[in-house]
């Protein structure tokens, strides 16, 4: 299902850090961010996806082996056009 208040909201998180952020970081501050205590971990994993194939997001692991998750070029230019 398409939610595009879920994957705006994973793009502003994400916009506000040059580094990216770890996924289980991400998945907090998105529930947050949504106030949805209730985001399944299938909704955010199924968004996190649609994000990479639409390339507005990426995914890259740290130096320990954490997958994280960082905004691209696009994605940044997604949200401007979103914000006017």
């Amino acid at each position: 299902m398409k939610n595009p208040a879920l994957y705006n909201a994973i793009l502003r998180i994400l916009r506000r850090l040059d580094t990216g952020l770890k996924e289980e970081t991400l998945a907090s501050e998105t529930t947050v961010a949504t106030d949805n205590p209730r985001l399944t971990t299938n909704e955010f994993s199924d968004a996190l996806l649609f994000l990479e194939q639409k390339a507005l997001v990426e995914k890259f692991y740290n130096l320990i082996g954490e997958r994280c998750w960082g905004i691209t070029d696009l994605g940044r230019a997604h949200l401007a056009e979103l914000d006017g």
